[in-house]
């Protein structure tokens, strides 16, 4: 969650979205849904002022653009291999997805990837004690 100071800023700087908008849309990977990428492209055209709702969807796509290399004390590439290991206990999607991040040798996420991640390993059984990861959003 973003501060009051940070949605005040960028509700007096409509250069300053602009910018953060073309920044995130021009971003290799960010893997944006469609919706996603029609809105950062059109508040990257904008002069006038966001409401406060649309400041908070800017701050957000930002933040999922983040790369993490680790979560909660977990480490990306800890969680990775213990879920490699695991990964014959997942369904084929998940399976798929462990070992391409495997196969890159990933050690940073992106905030989508790394929740579907700590999910492959909640349900592997590997977050023994972990609290649930949902309400972190």
């Amino acid at each position: 969650m973003s501060s009051y100071l940070e949605m005040q800023k960028l509700a007096q700087n409509p250069a300053a979205v602009a910018s953060l908008a073309t920044f995130l849309l021009n971003l290799p990977d960010a893997g944006w849904t469609e919706w996603e990428a029609n809105f950062l492209d059109d508040i990257s055209h904008r002069d006038e002022p966001l409401s406060t709702r649309q400041r908070e969807k800017l701050v957000e796509l930002r933040d999922d653009a983040k790369n993490y290399t680790k979560f909660d004390g977990l480490s990306v590439a800890s969680l990775l291999r213990d879920c490699w290991i695991a990964r014959f206990d997942l369904s084929e999607d998940d399976e798929e997805f462990i070992d391409a991040l495997k196969q890159r040798s990933t050690t940073s996420l992106k905030k989508r990837p790394l929740f579907r991640l700590l999910r492959c390993a909640r349900e592997s059984d590997l977050l023994h004690n972990y609290v649930d990861i949902d309400k972190t959003k």
